[in-house]
C-alpha cells in the first residue's frame, strides 16, 4: 500500500515536472533570441543545459538564413566603399602627377639671342626674358655668343642652363620651327606690353626678343600669367626687391677667362673679411674704347672735377665705415683713362690703396667695339664683388648693383660736381627701365 502511494506520487511528480519544462521551453521568445543573436551575436539565451533549443533553431532555420544574408550585404557594401574610396584616392593622386609634370615640364623656348646696346641693356633683357619664360612654362635659353661674345669665356652657367645643347640649337634653328620675334624699346615699351597677346603664342616654338627693357607690372597685371603655378612665386620675389638679383644670380656664375682674374684679386686685395671693398665707376658716354682725352658728349663737358668728385665721395664712405673694418680698398674702372687716372691720384693721396685692370688693355662699350672685350667683363664682374659702389646713372654699373644687390650711391646725370649730388640707390621693385634694383 505504501508503495503504490509512493509509485503514484513519484510518477505524478515525474508529469508535473516535465509540464512544467514543456510549458516552459514553448515561452522562451526566438525573436528575442535572434535579436539577442543580432546584438551580441551568441548562440545562447540564458539557460543552461537546454539542448532542446537546438530543436527551435532547426525549425527556425529562416533566421539563420536572414543574419547569412545581412552579414553578406554589409561585407558587399564595405567592400564597394572601400573600392570607390581607392577610386578617389588614385585620381587625387593623377591629378596632382599632372599638376606636378605641368609645373615641371616645359614646353617651347623663350630665346635672348638679339643684342641691344651696352652691357646693361643685355642684362636687362635678360632679366625681363627670363620671367617670361619662367611665366609662360618654357625653356629659357641665351645664345651666347650673340649677346657676349663667348659661350662660357664671360658668363657661365650656375643654376640655370640657359647654354643651348646641340640637339636644341638644331630645334631652334631649324626651318621647320616655328618662330617670332617681339621688338620692345624705350619709345614703345608701355604699349607694347599691354597690347602683347601670350595666349597666341602658345604654339610658338620659340619666341625671340629684342629689347633692353625691364617692366614686371605689365606681367605681374597679365591675365594669362596670372593662371601660371610660378605667378606667386614670382609676384613674392618682385614686391620684396630681389627679382632682378634672383634671375641673373640663378643664370649665372663668372666665365673660365674671368675667374682666375677675381681669384687672383681677392688674394691680392682682401684676403679677410675685414676689407671693405668700394668700387667706383665713371662713364662719360658710350665710348668704343678708352680714349686719352676729355671731351664733350651727349651735350655735357666731362671734367676731371667730376672724377676727382667721385673720389671725395668714396673717401666720405670710407670715413662713415671704417670703424667696422680694418682695412679698405678701392677699386675704379672708367671710359677715359684721365678720369681712371685722377681718381687714383686723389685715393693714393690720403694713403690708400686702389687698384684697376688697366693690365687687361680698355674697357670698350660692348655695342661699340668689335676688340676682345675681356676688361669689359672682368670690370663688370669685379664690381659685383665690391661692399658698396659710387656710380653714374649707367646701365653697366646697375647691372652690377642689381647683381649682387650692393649698396650704392649714385650720381644724377648733370653738371653737378658735388658729393652732396650723390643719393643712395633707393630699391625699385617694380622696374621700368629706369635704374633700380
Amino acid at each position: 500500500m505504501d508503495l503504490k502511494i509512493f509509485i503514484i506520487l513519484f510518477v505524478g511528480t515525474l508529469l508535473l515536472y516535465f509540464s512544467f519544462l514543456f510549458s516552459s521551453f514553448n515561452q522562451i521568445p526566438i525573436e528575442t533570441k535572434v535579436s539577442e543573436d543580432r546584438k551580441e551575436n551568441k548562440t545562447e539565451v540564458g539557460i543552461e543545459n537546454k539542448p532542446e533549443i537546438e530543436i527551435g533553431f532547426e525549425n527556425r532555420t529562416d533566421f539563420g538564413l536572414e543574419i547569412e544574408n545581412e552579414t553578406e550585404i554589409r561585407l558587399e557594401d564595405i567592400t564597394k566603399v572601400e573600392s570607390e574610396n581607392q577610386t578617389q584616392i588614385q585620381t587625387i593622386e593623377n591629378q596632382t602627377e599632372v599638376r606636378i609634370k605641368e609645373e615641371n615640364t616645359s614646353w617651347g623656348y623663350v630665346l635672348l639671342n638679339i643684342p641691344v646696346r651696352g652691357l646693361g641693356d643685355r642684362v636687362r633683357a635678360i632679366i625681363q626674358t627670363y620671367y617670361i619664360a619662367l611665366l609662360m612654362n618654357r625653356t629659357f635659353k641665351i645664345d651666347g655668343q650673340a649677346m657676349f661674345g663667348s659661350e662660357d669665356g664671360f658668363f657661365d652657367v650656375n643654376l640655370e642652363n640657359w647654354r643651348m645643347s646641340e640637339e636644341e640649337r638644331k630645334v631652334i634653328e631649324s626651318p621647320s620651327t616655328t618662330r617670332i620675334i617681339e621688338t620692345i624699346g624705350y619709345h614703345n615699351w608701355k604699349e607694347k606690353f599691354q597690347t602683347i597677346d601670350f595666349e597666341s603664342y602658345k604654339n610658338v616654338q620659340v619666341i625671340s626678343f629684342e629689347t633692353n627693357v625691364i617692366e614686371f607690372g605689365s606681367l605681374e597685371r597679365n591675365s594669362m600669367f596670372k593662371k601660371s603655378p610660378k605667378y606667386e612665386f614670382f609676384r613674392d620675389l618682385v614686391q620684396n626687391g630681389t627679382a632682378r638679383s634672383y634671375a641673373l644670380k640663378s643664370l649665372f656664375k663668372p666665365g673660365k677667362k674671368v675667374m682666375p682674374h677675381l681669384e687672383n684679386f681677392q688674394r691680392d686685395y682682401w684676403p679677410t673679411n675685414d676689407t671693405l671693398k668700394i668700387g667706383i665707376h665713371l662713364r662719360s658716354g658710350d665710348n668704343g674704347r678708352l680714349t686719352s682725352n676729355s671731351r664733350r658728349k651727349r651735350g655735357r663737358f666731362v671734367t676731371l672735377d667730376r672724377a676727382e668728385c667721385f673720389a671725395t665721395k668714396a673717401l666720405s664712405v670710407w670715413e662713415d665705415e671704417k670703424n667696422g673694418y680694418k682695412n679698405v680698398i678701392f677699386f675704379v674702372t672708367a671710359d677715359l683713362v684721365d678720369f681712371e687716372e685722377a681718381v687714383v691720384k686723389k685715393i693714393e693721396s690720403q694713403g690708400h690703396k686702389i687698384f684697376r685692370n688697366n693690365n687687361l688693355g680698355e674697357a670698350k662699350h660692348l655695342d661699340k667695339s668689335k676688340a676682345d672685350q675681356l676688361r669689359t667683363f672682368v670690370d663688370w664682374w669685379t664690381l659685383t664683388k665690391m661692399d658698396i659702389m659710387i656710380l653714374p646713372h649707367s646701365g653697366y654699373s646697375e647691372a652690377a648693383v642689381t647683381f649682387s644687390q650692393t649698396r650704392g650711391f649714385m650720381f644724377p646725370n648733370d653738371d653737378q660736381s658735388s658729393i652732396q649730388s650723390f643719393t643712395p640707390i633707393p630699391p625699385k621693385p617694380q622696374g621700368g627701365f629706369a635704374f633700380g634694383i
